[in-house]
């Protein structure tokens, strides 16, 4: 390929990515772009453009599958189209994070942050009045988030975990249950319920289906010991109901 050939198709790869960012980044159906201000916007990021490329690039990102909208008018406008998440979802999102207690202040930011990114430049500074704790009480316990991930993984991989398990003394204050005994469990799935996390699995200390709170859960671990097989009689939604309207069956970790 000639050196100036390369050159040019360089130079419209380089366009189309600084156009799809900027399209994704500073335009929504309320904050469209005339085409003269997208040219403006491409010639201070130092990528040469005209009208006539911009109608051909335009076109392209289009049949590439971007949801770019272009709006006939006195001058014509374009923006970013459909999103992976409409503003409400994201915002019921961001309140579901902000306000949730087992999710610390530190992580509800940084999540919130996060699904901010899924919205525009605008959008964000709205999104932004959400990313703000409440005044809802939040967990100070960072631990809580890896040992969710620990669970689930372990679910994946159908493998036990072990960990030991807190509890409360009268004086409130936090100690390990049973001097330290170590529980293993083969479980089958997690459960949210009121703010908290659950694990519901075969207990080898109980010998039946218990539920433990994740949150008091203290350094679980995945096993490599396959775990126990969910039998096949068991009902996720009969067994949870009667546990959590009433926090105090026997042989269960609540």
């Amino acid at each position: 390929m000639p050196a100036g050939e390369a050159k040019e198709k360089n130079m419209v790869k380089s366009r189309m990515i600084v156009l799809a960012q900027m399209f994704y980044e500073h335009t929504d159906q309320e904050h469209p772009m005339t085409g003269q201000e997208i040219l403006d916007y491409l010639k201070e990021h130092d990528v040469p453009a005209n009208e006539k490329t911009l109608r051909g690039d335009i076109k392209l990102l289009q049949e590439l599958g971007l949801d770019i909208v272009k709006v006939v008018s006195r001058p014509n406008l374009f923006y970013w189209g459909e999103r992976q998440f409409e503003m409400p979802e994201l915002k019921l999102l961001v309140d579901a994070v902000s306000s949730s207690r087992f999710i610390t202040k530190k992580k509800s930011n940084v999540l919130g942050k996060k699904l901010a990114r899924l919205a525009s430049e605008s959008q964000r500074k709205e999104l932004r009045r959400h990313i703000q704790a409440t005044n809802r009480v939040k967990s100070e316990n960072e631990s809580i988030y890896y040992s969710v991930n620990t669970v689930n993984e372990a679910i994946s991989r159908r493998k036990k975990i072990q960990f030991q398990y807190t509890e409360f003394g009268p004086d409130l204050k936090e100690t390990l249950r049973g001097d330290g005994e170590v529980y293993e469990l083969s479980p089958y799935a997690l459960l949210w319920n009121e703010d908290y996390y659950y694990v519901v699995g075969w207990s080898d200390k109980h010998k039946n289906v218990s539920v433990f709170r994740v949150d008091r859960l203290y350094h679980p671990e995945i096993l490599a010991e396959k775990a126990e097989k969910r039998p096949d009689s068991f009902n996720l939604d009969d067994y949870s109901k009667p546990i959590f309207g009433n926090q105090t069956r026997n042989g269960a970790g609540i």
